[in-house]
């Protein structure tokens, strides 16, 4: 037996080891906790981005309540400056953006091929910053001299034509693609004159139940065909963290506006489990302080109940830095395995997450996230560090 194997084997004769796999199993469910919110929060941004909003954030559109005192006095169901400036003063809206809408008649008409006629009908159109739709086409734009305007459907009117107006008059069903080849005449008239221009379709928004064109079209429209006075908006659409939300929803009903509910109730549910898995890190950094500073303290007990042991060791010359650095290396050696095994059980949990949302038709994230490795190799290596200082101590 070597001289470095007799030392270890002197040093490790004294030791109880129950008190130190105590600490390492706690070590590990922490790990496997802070990991695990990390991921979780991870694959809760991914789905969210993937619904088409911006991580974190939801796009509610709101509007005053219809009531009989509205229908005598218009202005009562639009939002004045100081609505928009009571919205801004909560401090929790990140954007505010309002619609505007067509002050001139529109008609739009779609023939078909082969057929007298097409379907008519009059139609209303709005506008709104780009930065407010879900998907923005790369063809959306439009500028003065152009003949054809592009448009952007709700995709509910997709899906009421094909699962109720097709069906009912034999008509075949189609999809997003084949629409977006189709043209029809949109024919505009107001005070100043009339002019027809043909649309459309350049895609489909989920956010917005409102036929869109872009917004240089909107103004150019209103100032050419009508007095374009200045009109108020009776829509708003507003972007607000997730986490936010229940403080403009208390607004919403201190002012009687409307809004969509499933929205709130989606954004409330979001601060909750944001919620939770704040606490989910803040208990396993907790369980990891609690079960590392165990480790430091066996060291330290096990270093005191070896005490002959070593003063014999330094007797014979063994340099006292070796024994520190010979527990030190012990820990580290330690704390290592201990990530490894969290990397390796949180992979385990992720395949059987996966599984667990493909059955609802859930796309997560195919590995790990980057950051929860991240945070798990952070927190060891301050974690080592700590320890490293503390039992460095002892070798003054």
């Amino acid at each position: 037996m070597g001289p470095r194997k007799s030392i270890t084997f002197l040093l490790r004769k004294t030791q109880s080891p129950l008190q130190l796999i105590a600490g390492i199993f706690g070590s590990f469910v922490g790990i496997f906790i802070v990991g695990l919110a990390v991921q979780l929060y991870a694959e809760y941004t991914h789905l969210i981005s993937n619904q088409g909003n911006v991580a974190g954030y939801q796009f509610i559109i709101i509007n005053k309540k219809v009531s009989a005192l509205n229908t005598l006095k218009r202005d009562i169901s639009q939002f004045s400056s100081e609505d928009l400036d009571r919205i801004r003063d909560l401090g929790v809206v990140e954007d505010i953006g309002v619609f505007k809408s067509n002050q001139f008649s529109v008609e739009g008409i779609l023939q078909i091929p082969g057929q007298n006629g097409g379907f008519g009908s009059e139609m209303f159109l709005e506008s709104v910053e780009d930065q407010f739709i879900d998907q923005t086409p790369e063809d959306w734009n439009w500028k003065i001299g152009d003949e054809t305007v592009p448009l952007i459907l709700p995709t509910d009117f997709l899906n009421l034509y094909n699962f109720n107006f097709a069906p009912s008059r034999g008509l075949p069903v189609l999809s997003q693609k084949t629409t977006k080849l189709a043209r029809f005449s949109i024919s505009i008239s107001g005070e100043k004159g009339q002019e027809t221009f043909v649309g459309r379709i350049a895609g489909y928004s989920s956010r917005i139940n409102s036929i869109l064109v872009p917004l240089s079209f909107m103004e150019f429209a209103n100032e050419k065909f009508t007095a374009n006075t200045p009109q108020k908006s009776g829509k708003i659409i507003v972007s607000i963290k997730d986490d936010k939300i229940a403080t403009l929803y208390k607004l919403i009903k201190e002012l009687d506006w409307e809004t969509n509910e499933d929205k709130l109730r989606s954004g409330k549910f979001a601060a909750i489990l944001e919620l939770l898995i704040s606490i989910m890190v803040l208990v396993g950094l907790l369980i990891v302080a609690v079960s590392f500073s165990s480790t430091i303290l066996y060291v330290i007990l096990a270093i005191n109940k070896s005490r002959y042991e070593i003063d014999t060791l330094m007797l014979i010359g063994v340099p006292r830095t070796f024994i520190v650095r010979w527990y030190i290396g012990n820990l580290g050696t330690i704390n290592a395995f201990i990530g490894i095994g969290a990397g390796i059980a949180l992979i385990l949990f992720k395949n059987k997450l996966d599984e667990f949302a493909a059955g609802y038709s859930y796309q997560l994230l195919e590995k790990l996230h980057f950051t929860t490795y991240l945070i798990i190799c952070s927190t060891l290596l301050f974690i080592t560090l700590i320890q490293y200082l503390r039992i460095r101590k002892l070798d003054r």
